[in-house]
């Protein structure tokens, strides 16, 4: 779906662009006529002002992602003139954008310049959301708004395959889900509400059969960055790995990151001590049953196994 916003997108750009360029006509023109053309944008947008809310879903399964309202807002902005000597006004769609769990805080994002090309009804805008790293992610919003109705797609980064397909409606109330639909949320959104996933297996080290546990921990909490996480596939995570009880092995976020897309868990961790360096590889490969068969390489042990979460050992 979103294919079809990005490419009706350009198709109309020319009405959004010339929308935008006759709201903020440079020195040329009197206050009053300039004023008047800003309020003709303003009233092209007005329609379309309001609280829309209802539901996301994934792109890649197609279940809940939970719950979405944005809200728009009609507004004026100052800007360089022309000829670079003053300022000139220009109509703007503003907004907030509302992003619902079960079981977690609200994540809440602002935007103040967003594309309506009212001869289409298609509007778009973008805002950036910071991973724990504070590298700066593009959330991309676009759709069509056609009378109370909403509909269209939100994606970061462009990985559109990992993003949510919403259908909002003006003035409804929040979608606010009883906990019990958590059941039916997408794997996306379930991998990040719980925060870390434990995965278990046995190996063998030394002709013995040994237990072996993974606990992979998202390296946030913040609600925007869980949003972040549920749109995006690459991800800043923790592995602790508990071999048998007898030694862990711990690869920090910093060097240890998770991707959806490939299907890969990859790290490496250090540890000094006053008689001896270690370093340590962790290298993994998603399977079925949501597990992984991981490899681990290093100075203190070699070994390699399947791993599946605790509560399904084996493939079924």
């Amino acid at each position: 779906m979103k294919r079809v916003w990005k490419n009706l997108l350009k198709l109309s750009s020319f009405g959004a662009v010339a929308l935008t360029v006759s709201a903020c006509v440079g020195d040329a023109t009197s206050q009053d006529e300039q004023r008047e053309i800003v309020n003709e944008a303003l009233g092209q947008f007005q329609p379309v002002v309001g609280k829309y809310s209802g539901s996301v879903s994934s792109a890649a399964d197609g279940k809940s992602l939970g719950g979405l309202q944005i809200t728009l807002v009609a507004n004026t902005i100052s800007q360089p003139s022309q000829d670079g000597t003053g300022t000139s006004q220009k109509a703007v769609l503003q907004g907030q954008i509302t992003y619902s769990l079960v079981g977690s805080q609200a994540a809440t994002a602002t935007f103040s310049l967003g594309d309506y090309d009212p001869s289409t009804q298609i509007f778009r805008t973008t805002f950036n959301i910071n991973d724990p790293s504070g590298t700066a992610h593009t959330i991309d919003v676009s759709g069509t708004i056609n009378g109370n109705q909403f509909n269209g797609d939100i994606d970061a980064d462009e990985y559109v395959n990992f993003g949510g397909n919403f259908s909002l409606e003006k003035n409804a109330l929040p979608e606010a889900p009883p906990a019990a639909l958590v059941g039916n949320y997408s794997q996306r959104a379930k991998q990040w509400l719980a925060v870390s996933s434990v995965y278990a297996g046995t190996v063998e080290v030394n002709g013995s059969s040994v237990p072996v546990k993974l606990t992979v921990t998202g390296n946030t909490t913040d609600p925007n960055q869980m949003l972040l996480n549920v749109l995006e596939p690459k991800h800043m995570v923790a592995v602790n790995v508990d071999i048998g009880g007898i030694f862990t092995m711990v690869f920090p976020a910093a060097a240890t990151s998770l991707d959806d897309e490939q299907g890969s868990i990859a790290g490496s961790s250090s540890l000094a001590t006053t008689s001896a360096s270690y370093t340590e590889n962790l290298s993994c490969s998603r399977i079925q049953a949501n597990g992984f068969y991981c490899n681990f390489t290093g100075t203190r042990a070699a070994f390699s196994g399947n791993f599946y979460p605790v509560a399904q050992t084996s493939v079924q």
